[in-house]
């Protein structure tokens, strides 16, 4: 589903939805059409489902959060001036913004090799399932780090840290912000 949205007719007739589907893979693209003097008060909100196992190659936005939740394959996601979560993951994901935060909650990191979460000023979470490993690495220039739990470190400096989390066969974690905090939190148990 795509929602165009204009403060009037014409300038909504400048938003151009263009799509290329193929049976493994799907574009989409928003082209705005630039006029003299243009200052433009449109936008187009989508709302994709894809099957669980899916890849999501690439997602990148500009001044627009991206939310994503339930996909199990590989996640991309990119965006200037807005924000991500993601949540339900299974697999690598690099989430990457210019300005907003980041937050990416795993179910379990068994398929995932690599999580690389980079923001230039915003706060980067990740939230690890209950009892998992991790090679854990942080880097924050104007921020704190806080870790829920227990890290053997095996560097300690500055703004910066490395080290493993419950034991070294787990994937590399990378969070990096230069204006911003770094939260890694630990999923609590479902209550049955």
């Amino acid at each position: 589903m795509a929602e165009k949205r204009a403060k009037d007719d014409a300038e909504l007739k400048r938003v151009d939805i263009i799509i290329e589907a193929e049976p493994a893979r799907l574009s989409i693209q928003t082209k705005i059409t630039k006029t003299a003097g243009w200052n433009t008060h449109s936008s187009v909100q989508y709302r994709l489902m894809v099957p669980v196992g899916a890849t999501l190659d690439k997602i990148d936005a500009v001044n627009s959060d991206i939310t994503v939740s339930g996909v199990h394959g590989q996640v991309r996601l990119e965006t200037v001036n807005g924000r991500i979560a993601a949540a339900g993951l299974h697999c690598d994901s690099h989430l990457e913004s210019v300005n907003g935060n980041l937050r990416a909650e795993y179910d379990t990191l068994q398929n995932a090799q690599e999580v690389k979460l980079e923001s230039v000023n915003g706060h980067v979470e990740v939230i690890l399932p209950s009892g998992a490993s991790a090679r854990l690495k942080t880097s924050t220039v104007h921020g704190r780090c806080s870790i829920e739990q227990p890290i053997k470190l095996s560097n300690s400096e500055n703004h910066n840290l490395a080290g493993d989390i419950g034991g070294a066969s787990g994937p590399a974690v990378t969070l990096e912000t230069v204006n911003g905090g770094i939260d890694v939190k630990e999923a609590r148990p479902q209550a049955r």
